[in-house]
Formats: C-alpha cells, sequence, structure tokens
C-alpha cells in the first residue's frame, strides 16, 4: 500500500534524524528543563557561571518553539516571542479574538493561540510537487486531476490544475442556481437555421451545475463527504484562533490557548518555569518562583485538520496512484500536514521555593520551600470515579540523594528513571501527576461518587408503587469519603500473611496521584483462600522492603533471621556518600572551583557505583530474592537499591535468582 510505504519512509527519516524521538522531546522539553533547574536551584547553586557540568548547557528551548514551526500551522496561529510581537488592542470594547501578550517577558518563552482546527485546503496552494511531465502542482491542482472526471478510476491528467486555489473551489460551489432554456435540434443535424433529421425543443437546465459539480468533487475527495450537486454550497474558510495566552516574568514561560481558553504563565526570576494552556474557555494560571508550575487542561488532541470544512482523510489520494508518481515530495508534503496532529495537555503540578498553578475544570496545587505541598482536584464528579484533596510533606533533598533521584535521572547515573518513564503519560492524562520530589508524608480525603437506587418517596411521605404493587425505583447519587496516608518511604508494599487458608493485608494499597502506595490508615483486609488451607502451621509472608530518606538505601528482609546478610545487603544500597561527592563536583562545575573530584580510591566501599546494579527490584507479594556472592574487593565502590548484583568494575561472580516463596529462605552461602 502507498499510506503504508509512505508512513515507513516517514518514521525511518525520523528515525535517523533523531534516534531519541525529537516530536516526543519537543512536547516534554519544558517539563525536562524544570526538573534540572530544580536539581541545581534550589539547593542554591548560582545561576552566572557557565561550566562543563552544568545541566542546562544542553538545554535547547528551540526544541519546544520548532513544533510551532510547521509552515501549515504557522499560517493559523497567533503567537509572540518577544514584546515587539504582542497582539496590540486597539479598541477595547470591541478586542481581536486571539491575543498573545509578551510584553511582560524579560525571559525565554512563547505566547501561543490556537484555532479549533487546521484548515488543509488554504495552505494546500502554496505546497507544491514535482509531477513528473508536469511541473511543480500543488495539492489543489493534484486532488483537482483525481477528482474531476477520473479515467478508470485513475487521474485525469485534463483536469490537473482545473483549480489551482482555495477561493476557486469555494467561488465554484457556491454558485447559484441559473436555470435558462435554449432552443435545440433533436436527433437531428443543423444546417443553417433547419434542423434535418430532427425536430426543435426547449431546454431547460442549469447553467452553473458543472462548474459547482467539480467544486463539490474537489471539496469532497479528501474527506468521504458528499454533497448536493444540484444547490449551491458555502464552503468554509480557515477556521480564526480564539483565546488569550500571556507570559511574563524572567524564567522560562509557555502559555497556549485555544478556543476561548485564556492561560497566563509567570515566573518570578531566571531560575523559574511556568507553563499555562486552556481550552473551551477554561482559564489556566501558573506562577514559580525558584521552580516550575504547570496548569495545562487543553483538549489539543481534538484540533482537527480540515478539507474545506471536513475531517481530512488521504485515502482516496493514496488509492489513486498520484502520490506513488510523485515519489518522495509526496510523502514529504503528506508528511508536513499529518505533523500538525498534536496531543492533549493535562497536568497540574507544582514545586519549588513558591510555586502556585490552577487550571479550570481540572486541578490546582502550591508548593512552598519544596516541602509544603497542597492539590485538590477540580473535575466535575463522575460516577464510580473519585476526586481527591492532598495536603503534603515533600522531600527536597530526594532531587539529589537517593538511587532514582531526578537529577541522577536526568544525568542518566540512574537506571531507575520514574519521573522520565512516567512524564508523557502524566503531561497528557488527567489521573497522572509529575512528581518531582518523594513524599515524606501525603495526606488525601477521597471522595468518590456513586450511584444507587432507591424507592421513590411521595409527597405525603409513603413509598410510591406502580399498578401491581411494586416499588417505584430511582437512580441517585451519593459520594463516600475515605482518608489516606501515605509516603514514599516506608514499607514499598503492603504486607501479605497467607495462614491456615486465609489471606491478610496489612496497609492495603490506593491510588494517589496515579500511583499505588500502603495507606496507612486502611484496616486490614482478609480473605479464604482455600488453595492455601493445607500449607502447614508456619504463615508465608511476603517480600518485605523499607525505604529510607537521604540516600540511605533500602531495607529488604528476604532473611530476616540472618542478621548478617540483612546488613550487608543494606549496606550495599546507601547512596549517601556518593551522592554528597556528585553535589560537591555539580556546585564545584558550576561556580568554577578548582577543587578536584574524590576518586573512587579514596571513597569507602560504600560510595556511589555504576548505573548497572542502580535498579531497584519490582514490588512483589510471593516471591524471595536469594543472593549468592563473592566478597568485593575494598577497593571497588558499589551503589544499588537493592542486594549487589552485577558489578561490571569487579571481577566478582554474582547470581541472582528469583523463586516462588513457599517457605523459610534459603540459608546464605556466601
Amino acid at each position: 500500500m502507498i499510506g503504508s510505504r509512505r508512513r515507513r519512509a516517514r518514521d525511518e527519516r525520523q528515525d535517523s534524524n533523531n534516534p531519541r524521538g525529537m516530536r516526543r522531546t519537543r512536547t516534554a522539553a519544558g517539563a525536562m528543563a524544570a526538573t534540572v533547574l530544580l536539581g541545581v536551584g534550589l539547593f542554591g547553586v548560582g545561576s552566572g557561571t557557565q561550566a562543563a557540568a552544568n545541566p542546562l548547557e544542553d538545554l535547547d528551548i528551540g526544541q519546544i518553539t520548532e513544533l510551532l514551526d510547521n509552515e501549515i500551522l504557522q499560517q493559523y496561529i497567533t503567537q509572540c516571542v518577544g514584546p515587539e510581537g504582542s497582539t496590540p488592542v486597539t479598541d477595547p470594547a470591541a478586542p481581536p479574538k486571539a491575543v498573545v501578550d509578551c510584553s511582560q517577558s524579560t525571559g525565554t518563552g512563547v505566547a501561543v493561540v490556537l484555532p479549533g482546527s487546521i484548515e488543509v485546503g488554504t495552505a494546500a496552494e502554496s505546497m507544491t510537487v514535482a509531477l513528473p511531465l508536469f511541473g511543480d502542482r500543488n495539492l489543489i491542482e493534484i486532488v483537482s486531476a483525481a477528482a474531476i472526471d477520473p479515467w478508470g478510476g485513475a487521474v485525469n491528467p485534463l483536469s490537473l490544475g482545473k483549480y489551482k486555489t482555495y477561493a476557486q473551489v469555494q467561488a465554484d460551489a457556491s454558485l447559484a442556481v441559473d436555470m435558462q432554456t435554449v432552443r435545440e435540434c433533436s436527433s437531428g443535424v443543423v444546417i443553417g437555421n433547419t434542423c434535418l433529421f430532427g425536430s426543435w425543443r426547449n431546454r431547460t437546465y442549469d447553467v452553473n451545475l458543472k462548474k459547482r459539480t467539480e467544486a463539490l468533487k474537489v471539496a469532497e475527495y479528501l474527506t468521504g463527504t458528499k454533497y448536493d450537486y444540484a444547490k449551491p454550497i458555502t464552503l468554509p474558510g480557515a477556521a480564526e484562533p480564539e483565546g488569550s495566552a500571556t507570559i511574563a516574568g524572567s524564567g522560562i514561560h509557555f502559555a497556549l490557548a485555544m478556543t476561548g481558553g485564556n492561560a497566563k504563565a509567570e515566573t518570578g526570576n531566571d531560575l523559574s518555569i511556568a507553563t499555562a494552556g486552556a481550552s473551551d474557555g477554561r482559564s489556566s494560571t501558573s506562577y514559580s518562583y525558584l521552580g516550575m508550575a504547570n496548569a495545562l487542561n487543553m483538549d489539543t488532541d481534538q484540533v482537527k485538520l480540515t478539507w474545506f470544512g471536513k475531517e481530512l482523510d488521504f485515502t482516496n489520494l493514496e488509492k489513486s496512484g498520484l502520490l506513488g508518481l510523485a515519489g518522495e515530495d509526496a510523502g514529504e508534503l503528506i508528511d508536513t500536514i499529518e505533523g500538525v496532529q498534536l496531543p492533549a495537555l493535562k497536568e497540574v503540578s507544582c514545586f519549588g521555593l513558591v510555586a502556585q498553578a490552577t487550571a479550570e475544570g481540572l486541578g490546582s496545587c502550591s508548593n512552598v520551600l519544596g516541602t509544603f505541598d497542597t492539590y485538590q482536584d477540580l473535575r466535575a464528579p463522575v460516577v464510580g470515579e473519585s476526586r481527591q484533596t492532598q495536603y503534603a510533606l515533600t522531600d527536597v533533598t530526594s532531587l539529589v540523594l537517593g538511587n532514582d533521584a531526578l537529577l541522577k535521572q536526568l544525568t542518566g547515573s540512574s537506571e531507575s528513571t520514574p519521573f522520565m518513564d512516567s512524564l508523557m503519560e502524566n503531561l497528557t492524562s488527567e489521573e497522572g501527576r509529575l512528581k518531582f520530589a518523594k513524599d515524606f508524608v501525603r495526606f488525601t480525603q477521597d471522595v468518590t461518587t456513586v450511584a444507587e437506587e432507591r424507592q421513590v418517596i411521595g409527597e405525603d411521605g409513603v413509598p410510591v408503587v406502580d399498578e401491581n404493587g411494586d416499588p417505584v425505583m430511582e437512580q441517585v447519587t451519593k459520594t463516600v469519603t475515605a482518608a489516606y496516608l501515605t509516603s514514599d518511604y516506608g514499607l514499598r508494599n503492603p504486607v501479605t500473611i497467607e495462614w491456615l487458608g486465609h489471606r491478610m493485608v496489612l496497609f492495603p494499597a490506593v491510588t494517589v496521584n496515579g500511583q499505588e502506595r500502603p495507606n496507612y490508615l486502611g484496616l486490614p483486609e482478609i480473605e479464604r483462600i482455600v488453595d492455601d488451607a493445607d500449607r502447614g502451621l508456619l504463615p508465608k509472608v511476603s517480600l518485605i522492603h523499607v525505604d529510607n530518606p537521604f540516600g540511605l538505601g533500602t531495607l529488604t528482609l528476604d532473611k530476616p533471621f540472618d542478621i548478617a546478610h540483612t546488613l550487608r545487603n543494606y549496606a550495599s544500597t546507601v547512596t549517601l556518600p556518593g551522592d554528597i561527592r556528585q553535589v560537591g563536583d555539580l556546585v564545584g562545575g558550576l561556580t568554577g572551583s578548582d577543587e578536584q573530584p574524590t576518586t573512587d580510591n579514596d571513597a569507602p566501599t560504600t560510595a556511589s557505583a555504576p548505573a548497572e546494579i542502580n535498579k531497584r527490584s519490582a514490588p512483589v507479594t510471593s516471591t524471595t530474592t536469594s543472593t549468592t556472592k563473592v566478597k568485593v574487593p575494598a577497593t571497588s565502590t558499589t551503589r544499588a537499591d537493592e542486594p549487589v548484583e552485577d558489578a561490571p568494575t569487579s571481577t566478582t561472580t554474582v547470581v541472582t535468582t528469583t523463586v516462588p516463596t513457599t517457605e523459610s529462605a534459603t540459608p546464605d552461602e556466601s
């Protein structure tokens, strides 16, 4: 299929040009930049000096604005990058539909107002493809050849260029019905004023029908829509942007609006990022001072590509064979058009010295000193869904301390990258949220809306029944409120105990911000498991992991009665010494310090190690990890979140095996 080949070729070009997926990077670059700023700025590192160790040196804001350089999108958006690009409001009583305001911005960013749809037809006039024998032709000319009187289902070269502009198609499609009567010789030959071998008769017809039919065939060809050629059709013009987008401050800020939305992003200093996005008449505001604030509630995935007002579909053009004749140029043209499509933006998150964000219809949040955190879900209640209000103490040190510290994820020294792995999902999902730091503790009030039936009560207080005496029921909704107390430290998973045919779950898991955590306020859950009734008198307990803050590692009770084994494995997960050195190196790089970084020979054996052993084991409730190992030489360095696995800098052989846990763990063979 031509379409399949074209898509494969497009994917290959994208992969060769950018092996790491530039399209994903463009959408996420702002959030990733903010995490770097947080990791450096909240610890008081100066921003005025550039050095090789500065994680900001590779930050390219152009990756974000490059998405707006699409030659089709440029024709329809209203945007400003600097104060001179702001939309002038000459008459406050009748302001323009699209307003972009960069007049208060002294930093880096862009304010954009998008239309609700992108009319490809108007842009098609300037998009040409080189056709063999016919030269450069724009998309409207090409569609004319395929839509008007095709030869045997293929293109008609005589119709190529019948229409060249969007306005020509619009004009002919809207031609009024003009009925005229003519005298003609029926079944004969006219010689002079004589109709030989026939007879004269009058014929009444619409003189504009042919033009109207041809124009409407062009308009419907890339949509699948069928028009009535017998009457004039007014084809719409390009949709206009509507809404307002404002950026202010000296940091990095982005504001995006569409379909009447109002977005404002403001930063308080250079080391700040704020993003705001709003659509459908909603408002979003964000403010950040030394941190990041996001208020994004935009249905940008609803922006449609249209052809004369109807949703675009290239199926007919691909079947015509004309794109194959045009070769690579046609594929690039279609790629340009399809590249306009955008994902939805759904995110409310705050972190920093002072950060606040509100996205109407989605949520609001605040964070002060990287420690005091609040969040409120502002979505309308829906049966079967919950809405949460949260209060938390967040751990600002988790930006740099611990195996999966945010700074390590950004510099590539951590194999476990939960923030980066969930970045795109959180930016485009209403359920998930960007989480910059771990929680010491988070209290959540969870309100779930449920539906139930109840009997209708009459005005006299008597239950209503029907003619058969059956009660008349009605459906009503009610809310169920629950309280959660969760933490990113302490137990990683609920504790499960199976004994005498029953299973008891202590601190059952709940979902908070899209992640499951043990609920320390939850009552134990007990259920009967008949299959386990004959397993003996000893209870079976799930594997227990206890995570600690400040880079103090993870305590794993896989062999609780082997104290030496437990302490050895715990010591291997402590990252604090290496974390302190890494922060020192970063500060030295940013401040231009001549102090040399500490070498591995000067470091204790619990210092930082290669990222290959930095992977946390997946949470489990029915497996045990048995580790066989040989002592590592004193000069090697190790760092991991679990018992030592493969350390590539040592000749030590380490074998890790995961087996079902039904009895006590295998004795340590070290």
